[in-house]
C-alpha cells in the first residue's frame, strides 16, 4: 500500500488526503501539462500568410499568389488552404515547400475573399497551426475609349 512508504507519518490521515486529494491534483497538473504542451506546438506568430496580406485589394478576374511562412512548425506535411465565401469556396492542399498557390478570383465576383490556412502534421494535434485573412476584391477599371471628332462649321 502507497501508505507504508511514509513510515513515522499519520499513515491514515496521509492516505485519506492522497486517496481524496490525488485525482484533483492529477487533473490539475494533467491540465497544465496539456497547456504547456499546446502552446509549445503552436508558436506565437509563426504561421502566418506573407501573401497577400490582410485587407489588400485586388480585382476581380486577376489572379493572386497566396503564399504560407510556416515559421518554426515542424514537422509539417502540407497546408490545406480553404478559399470562401460559397460563391467561390475551394480547398487545396500543398505538400511541398514553399507552401505557395496561384488563385484565380471569378470577374464577376467583389466582396471580401476569406483565407484560411491549416497546418497538416504528420501526428494529428488537438489545435493545428491556423490563420486567417481577408482580401477585398474590387471590380475592374472599365475604360471607355473615344476617338475625337473635329468640329466643323456648316
Amino acid at each position: 500500500m502507497v501508505c507504508s512508504i511514509f513510515p513515522g507519518l499519520k499513515r491514515r490521515q496521509l492516505c485519506y488526503d492522497l486517496m481524496m486529494k490525488g485525482p484533483l491534483f492529477f487533473l490539475i497538473f494533467f491540465s497544465i501539462f496539456m497547456s504547456a504542451l499546446s502552446a509549445a506546438v503552436t508558436p506565437a506568430n509563426a504561421f502566418q500568410f506573407t501573401s497577400p496580406v490582410e485587407g489588400e485589394k485586388v480585382f476581380a478576374g486577376s489572379t493572386i499568389k497566396v503564399r504560407i511562412e510556416p515559421g518554426d512548425i515542424d514537422p509539417l506535411f502540407g497546408v490545406m488552404l480553404i478559399i470562401s465565401p460559397a460563391g467561390i469556396m475551394q480547398s487545396k492542399l500543398d505538400s511541398l515547400m514553399p507552401f505557395e498557390w496561384s488563385i484565380k478570383i471569378p470577374e464577376d465576383f467583389h466582396g471580401p475573399l476569406r483565407l484560411e490556412a491549416v497546418g497538416r502534421r504528420y501526428i494529428p494535434v488537438p489545435n493545428p497551426p491556423r490563420t486567417t485573412i481577408t482580401v477585398m476584391v474590387v471590380l475592374g477599371v472599365i475604360s471607355i475609349s473615344s476617338e475625337a471628332v473635329p468640329l466643323t462649321n456648316e
